[in-house]
């Protein structure tokens, strides 16, 4: 039953609530692991949870999950648009850095 495509419609929009309050990190970062765990190839949410868990202070898993988008997106030639995202995402290029980068 969680499989369902509502579940996962669901999912997309307690995101974006979500994404836009300060504060709801730590919520977030459990939707996000939800939904990479159901869309094993989407790098964008694998990008998004990435950020999170650096925003939540897990460094080790937010590079972690970083790298993981980053090889997926390079999969699936979407390698540019990954490094793209992530050097908006973090102007300052540190986790960038961190990736070796």
């Amino acid at each position: 039953r969680s499989l369902a495509p509502e579940y996962l419609d669901v999912l997309g929009e307690l995101r974006a609530l979500l994404r836009e309050n300060p504060g709801a990190e730590a919520l977030l970062l459990g939707a996000l692991s939800d939904l990479t765990l159901r869309r094993r190839n989407d790098w964008r949410a694998g990008l998004e949870l990435g950020l999170c868990n650096l925003r939540c202070y897990r460094l080790s898993q937010g590079l972690s999950e970083l790298e993981l988008a980053g090889r997926l997106a390079a999969e699936q030639g979407q390698g540019p648009d990954f490094t793209r995202e992530l050097a908006r995402a973090d102007p300052s290029g540190r986790a960038a850095r961190a990736l070796g980068g």
